[in-house]
C-alpha cells in the first residue's frame, strides 16, 4: 500500500513463449481484495531484461521505497539491483538503481533469486552449483 492506493509489481510475458525477464507491469486498486485492478498507463513500466522482473518484495526504508530486479540479460538472476523508486502514482512511474549485486566473483554463486529485508535481517534465495 502506498499514497492511497494499493499496488501490484507483476513480471507479465510479453509474447508467448518468451518467459517473464523481459517487462514489469504495474496494477493499483482502491482495496487489496478488490476486483477492479487498473493497469498503470505506462505498462509496460520497465521493458528491459536487465531489470525488469521482479526479485523480491518492495523495501520501505523509513519513507524511501526500493525495488529488487533481477538481471537475465546473461542467465536467470545473475546479478540483482537495487532501485530506488523516485515516483509511483497512477501517472508516472519512475525508478533509479542504486545498487547492484553481481555473483560473477563468486564461482560457486550461479545467480540471486529473491532479496527480502525484516527489521534485522537481510535474506538472500541463491543458486549454486554442488
Amino acid at each position: 500500500e502506498y499514497g492511497g492506493r494499493w499496488w501490484i509489481f507483476a513480471a507479465l510475458e510479453p509474447i508467448q513463449g518468451m518467459g517473464t525477464f523481459h517487462e514489469l507491469h504495474l496494477f493499483h486498486s482502491d482495496h487489496p481484495l478488490s476486483s477492479d485492478w487498473h493497469p498503470h498507463p505506462e505498462n509496460p513500466v520497465i521493458a528491459s531484461a536487465d531489470r525488469a522482473r521482479p526479485g523480491g518484495p518492495i523495501i520501505d526504508d523509513r519513507g524511501s521505497l526500493y525495488r529488487v530486479g533481477q538481471d537475465c540479460t546473461i542467465r536467470y538472476g545473475r546479478t540483482v539491483g537495487m532501485y530506488r523508486i523516485e515516483r509511483l502514482d497512477p501517472v508516472r512511474y519512475e525508478e533509479v538503481e542504486v545498487a547492484r549485486v553481481d555473483t560473477s566473483g563468486v564461482p560457486s554463486l550461479l545467480g540471486f533469486h529473491h532479496l527480502a529485508t525484516s527489521q534485522r535481517f537481510l535474506l538472500a534465495d541463491a543458486w549454486t552449483r554442488r
